[in-house]
């Protein structure tokens, strides 16, 4: 069973940036741990096989968003690690059930409901297209407009204070969560890197993937040395199956363009939701 959970986890992670909110329900329903233990082990999976994706997808990851939210996000999972142990599990799992099921929500109309309007200009005439495309997918988006000065091809991203301090704030807040849950947090990341930061889904899981990675690793170490809620042979045979599994989904998210992507998300979200809701009740 350690090996199914890990291939799902893997494969979630891939595709749609989040894996451990769906690991920890199935770990704790299966593997009967604790729930502590199984979101120190769930977030040691996270951040083994989030390294193997980062590595394998590393042209796609945006590393100084991924850094500036990652290393804020380390900074405060520690602390919500420390709080969840005061905190109300139900008033917790309310509040989180009803932003995942907004995020997943909208993550799917946008994906239904994504098109731009493109304006190619030549040097004999304006040709108009309309192209059935996400209006967030940028490398859609530059292969068809022009290169000239006056085209309408996307700018780089500009790290401007007011962008950073966002980044900081939206790091820091999303670490503390993923401390308290125990995740790595790609369940509120990519949402933020899609809308904030106007990239493709498949940039923005990459990009997520490697905050994961960060966040996940913080969580990890306090669960390990300070609270030593691991189950080392658990951990083990979930890592091995999570590291096969994001590489199946990640060849697989190739052939997928961002609206899919999208789709995957919101439908693991919901997913994820139900498995918190069988576990509780």
């Amino acid at each position: 069973m350690e090996y199914l959970i890990g291939l799902i986890l893997g494969g979630m992670l891939s595709l749609s940036g989040a894996g451990g909110v769906i690991a920890v329900p199935l770990i704790m329903i299966f593997l009967k741990l604790p729930l502590n233990d199984a979101m120190g082990t769930a977030l040691g999976a996270v951040m083994i096989s989030a390294a193997v994706g980062v590595l394998n997808q590393r042209k796609a990851v945006l590393f100084v968003p991924a850094l500036i939210l990652g290393l804020s996000g380390m900074l405060s999972a520690p602390l919500g690690r420390a709080l969840a142990i005061w905190m109300n599990e139900w008033v917790l799992l309310c509040a989180f059930l009803s932003i995942s099921f907004v995020i997943a929500g909208l993550m799917w109309k946008k994906a239904v409901t994504g098109t731009a309007t493109v304006k190619a200009v030549s040097s004999n005439s304006v040709l108009e297209k309309v192209i059935s495309v996400d209006v967030y997918d940028r490398s859609v988006l530059e292969q068809a407009m022009p290169v000239e000065p006056n085209g309408f091809k996307t700018k780089k991203l500009e790290y401007d204070r007011a962008l950073v301090t966002k980044m900081l704030v939206s790091g820091l807040s999303i670490g503390s969560i993923s401390g308290v849950l125990g995740i790595g947090g790609g369940v509120f990341m990519v949402p933020f890197l899609r809308w904030f930061l106007k990239i493709s889904m498949k940039e923005a899981i990459a990009t997520s993937m490697m905050t994961v990675l960060l966040i996940s690793c913080s969580g990890f170490l306090t669960s390990f040395f300070v609270y030593h809620q691991v189950n080392e042979l658990v951990l083990a045979k979930l890592s091995v199956a999570a590291i096969i599994g994001i590489l199946i989904g990640q060849k697989l998210g190739s052939y997928c363009h961002d609206a899919q992507l999208q789709k995957i998300f919101s439908v693991s979200i919901i997913f994820m939701c139900f498995l918190a809701l069988a576990k509780e009740l």
